[in-house]
């Protein structure tokens, strides 16, 4: 429940970074872009418990098989929405449905059985959270770093500019 929480979290403090993002890029049509792109933390931590269960017991095969289907999936749903003229919203239709169907496949795979309980204890979750805080604070900083370069070359660039040099690097 924690997981959760700080995911919604995240994705509310994501969506509430599109418009001042919007703002600073010149580009007023990325604020709902953000906005509806945010749902993908809360999607994500859906299954993420029975993920690293499963990792846990190395049962890779599994996690793997789901994190394959659920990236050719949003794959095709991406281009099947880019060809039904959805635009860039092509690209987020797919990472929703990418993170929709591996939290699906999670909790049909991978869960054995277990089911999440209405229940939460803090003093349980209270010697976890200083943990969970540096691992989400590394990697804020660990991705803000990496991209750092491509976040000034929006400053500076237009657009296409910014995809041409920014797309390479990420393959």
């Amino acid at each position: 429940w924690l997981n959760l929480g700080a995911a919604c979290l995240m994705g509310l403090l994501f969506a509430a970074c599109g418009w001042p993002l919007a703002h600073i890029y010149g580009q007023p049509e990325l604020q709902p872009l953000l906005t509806c792109l945010a749902l993908v933390f809360p999607l994500g931590a859906l299954g993420q418990q029975f993920r690293v269960l499963a990792e846990k017991a190395l049962h890779f095969k599994p996690v793997a098989q789901n994190e394959m289907a659920s990236a050719l999936a949003g794959l095709g749903v991406a281009v099947l929405t880019a060809w039904l003229g959805w635009g860039v919203y092509a690209i987020v239709a797919g990472q929703l449905a990418g993170a929709a169907l591996n939290a699906a496949l999670a909790w049909l795979r991978l869960s054995d059985g277990l089911q999440p309980q209405a229940a939460f204890h803090w003093p349980l979750a209270r010697p976890y959270l200083g943990f969970g805080l540096h691992r989400m604070g590394d990697g804020f900083w660990n991705t803000a770093l990496t991209q750092a370069d491509v976040f000034i070359a929006g400053l500076v660039a237009p657009p296409h500019a910014v995809a041409i040099y920014a797309v390479p690097r990420e393959q």
